[in-house]
């Protein structure tokens, strides 16, 4: 019993020790947010040119930082309640919608005349001479999504393959994003 306590003991304070961490690493995490969204808005705002081009990117680059951070806010939320994964929280949508969505949202950090070491060019998710492609049926495809964990997940799996394609040493390649519909679920093959 004396033993069992003592094991009990160090597990419980070795749960404390990682509360602990998860708490300071949290507050660390969340206090650049707000002047990061911030900063990102007031350039949006300023800017007062007429490139449509420029100002498309603006737009993007404001609604991926404005989603990016609602993502950080919420994970640290869910750290600090001791370092768990957040729930899914699940809306009606259409998942071909949302898919139409981040391909355009990758096509315009990928547009042509960007600067080659502009930090949001697609190479962040995709290596030079990988592609992606979006193979989407027609119509809607209404579906519950947490928008912001498919959204992480996407990114996630696209950086992925391109990562592993480019392993292969090949100059080219492709990602496929698949949908087709699969009994009553619909299937997102990449």
């Amino acid at each position: 019993e004396v033993a069992a306590s003592r094991a009990r003991i160090e597990y419980l304070q070795r749960i404390g020790a990682w509360q602990e961490m998860a708490r300071r690493l949290a507050h660390e995490i969340k206090n650049p947010l707000t002047p990061i969204q911030l900063a990102v808005q007031e350039v949006h705002r300023r800017y007062g040119g007429d490139d449509e081009k420029f100002q498309r990117l603006l737009d993007t680059t404001r609604e991926i930082v404005e989603d990016e951070v609602g993502t950080l806010r919420r994970l640290v939320g869910e750290f600090s309640s001791f370092a768990r994964l957040p729930q899914a929280r699940l809306e009606p949508a259409d998942l071909l919608d949302f898919l139409r969505e981040q391909r355009e949202r990758i096509s315009v950090i990928d547009d042509d005349g960007l600067d080659a070491e502009a930090p949001l060019e697609r190479g962040a998710v995709l290596p030079r001479g990988v592609e992606l492609e979006f193979d989407l049926p027609g119509g809607a495809a209404a579906a519950h999504l947490d928008k912001q964990m498919l959204r992480r997940a996407l990114i996630n799996l696209i950086r992925n393959a391109g990562q592993a394609i480019a392993g292969t040493g090949r100059d080219k390649g492709r990602v496929v994003l698949k949908v087709r519909r699969s009994g009553e679920h619909w299937t997102l093959d990449i």
